[in-house]
Parts: structure tokens; sequence; C-alpha cells
């Protein structure tokens, strides 16, 4: 591969996406392609991701421009109007899909796309389509840079607790939240709440994270998060710290779930999965003594 060649990565929304995109925009870096990444995320991280070259995502205006400043555009095509408009760009084009249906995404090009497969985690599927388009350096390794001072699990009884979700359907309930952090406090620990600033006054005395960056420290140095399936999770399993994602889609949660250091998953039982009309009803199904009783398991092996 020519040292220097330009290399545009586009992600989706998520903060979960930015993380396991910006994995493979330090490996492309490593082997002297000059990358930058798209996303609304990554500048926010500051000193954890600051190798890397950070844009906001482009708007569909901007994005015929892509083609005269990249040599090669990487896309995790999220369905979006976004990833049909690159689509139609000239410059070598690798697409990375989720899941594909040939009426919605057309034809796939062997070389040039991959389709996850959905019993193996996104990390084992982004670096499989990394190995087939730009070689076996291409590695799923932590990369992220802990700012001074900042110190690995310095408070290993604190538990980071996150409640909320990108949806409803996949959060657990509120009330089942504040009984697993009594049940952690009776068991020794120290649980408190982690949400956006826009998220505080539902969940009162939870700290207040004004960047990415101060979330990350606060994460790194607690001792394990339990959540919903969210990108604080994919943030703890990059930082190898112990975790248990709560999750009511059985179906999706192998190839979603975070996976650079492996955690604990928490999903309905599979005939739940079987039953449409019953899914809505998951979180009846996970039960808040069993939730602690199976982080603590991981927790102490860890």
């Amino acid at each position: 591969m020519l040292s220097g060649m330009k290399i545009a990565i586009l992600c989706a929304s998520g903060i979960g996406d930015c993380l396991l995109f910006s994995t493979l925009g330090m490996q492309l870096e490593k082997m002297g392609w000059d990358v930058t990444l798209y996303s609304d995320h990554g500048q926010s991280f500051g000193s954890w991701l600051s190798p890397l070259t950070f844009l906001p995502q482009p708007t569909l205006d901007e994005i015929p421009n892509l083609a005269s400043h990249f040599d090669t555009l990487f896309l995790q095509h999220d369905n979006s109007l976004k990833a049909k408009a690159v689509e139609k760009l000239i410059p070598p084009l690798y697409r990375f899909f989720g899941s594909h249906k040939l009426e919605k995404h057309g034809p796939i090009q062997k070389e040039k796309d991959y389709v996850c497969q959905p019993q193996v985690s996104m990390v084992e599927n982004l670096f499989r389509s990394a190995h087939k388009f730009f070689g076996p350096e291409c590695t799923p390794i932590s990369h992220l840079l802990p700012p001074k001072g900042v110190i690995y699990r310095r408070f290993p009884k604190r538990i980071a607790i996150h409640p909320t979700a990108s949806s409803l359907q996949k959060c657990w309930p509120k009330e089942k939240f504040f009984k697993l952090k009594e049940i952690l406090e009776e068991k020794g620990f120290n649980p408190s709440f982690i949400v956006s600033p826009k998220e505080q006054k539902e969940w009162p005395s939870s700290p207040h994270f004004p960047t990415l960056e101060d979330l990350a420290s606060y994460l790194y140095e607690s001792g394990g998060l339990i959540g919903n399936d969210s990108g604080p999770g994919h943030l703890a399993s990059l930082l190898r710290l112990p975790h248990l994602i709560l999750g009511g889609d059985g179906l999706q949660m192998p190839l979603w779930r975070p996976g650079w250091h492996l955690g604990e998953l928490m999903i309905p039982p599979p005939f739940l999965m079987r039953l449409k009309a019953l899914r809505k009803y998951w979180h009846k199904f996970l039960k808040p003594e069993k939730v602690a009783t199976k982080f603590i398991n991981n927790y102490l092996n860890n």
C-alpha cells in the first residue's frame, strides 16, 4: 500500500460506531494510510483518540466533494441517505454491511463489499473485512490512550450503571435499575448512574460529563459497567473493564455485543425471540437479583 494515500472512513452515527471504526483507523494509520474519520463524536473523546483526524458527519451537499479529497472510501452502510449518496461517488469504495438485502442494497461486489456474519461480533467482522481489503496487518487491538494521571480501575468498587439507550425499546425499566443499585450497595459496591447531560434531570446525583473524554476517564477508573445495549458498553469493552449488557433482541446481540474485552450478556430466553408479539416484554425476564449475581461473578473473574 502506497504511503500517504488518503482514505475517508464514514461510519454510522452512534458512539459505538465511532469507537469501532476509529480502531480500524488507527491500524490503517500504522500501515501508512492518511486517515480521516467522519463522526460527530470523535473530537469529544479528546486525548483518548487524539492521533486520529476527525471531521463531523458530512452533509448531503458536502458528499460529492469527497471524491476529490480522498483516494479511497470505506463506508459503514447504515441505509441512510448519506450512505446512498456516498455509493454514487467515483473513488474506490469499500462497503461494510451489518446485514444485506438484495432488494434494498443491490448486488454484492465480491472484491469491495463485506457482509457481517450474524453470530460473530461486529469487532471481529470489521477486522475480517479489513484483512480482506487492506491486508493481514489489520488486527483488532485496543488503541485508546489514557490522559496523564488517569489510573486504570483506581476505584474498583465503583460500578457505572448506564440506564438509557437510543430508543425506549432497548431500555430495561427504570425501577429495575434502582433495585439493581440497591442490591449492589448491599454487596459492598458503590454504583452510580452515568447519563448524558440532557438526561441528568431524570437520574439525580449522576456525575456530569461535559465530553466523552470525561466519560471515558470516569469509566477507566471505575471497576466495571452494567447497562443497556448502547455506546458506553462498547467503551467499557474497549477499556478492558468487566461489563454486563442487557439486551432485548437476542437475535441481534451476538453481532452487536461489545467485542473487544468480552463481558457478559443478559438476554431473554430463546423462545421469546420466536414469538414476535411477546418480544416487547423482554425486560420481564431479566430480574435485578440475577443481573447482579451474573455481573459480580464476571467482576470477580477479571
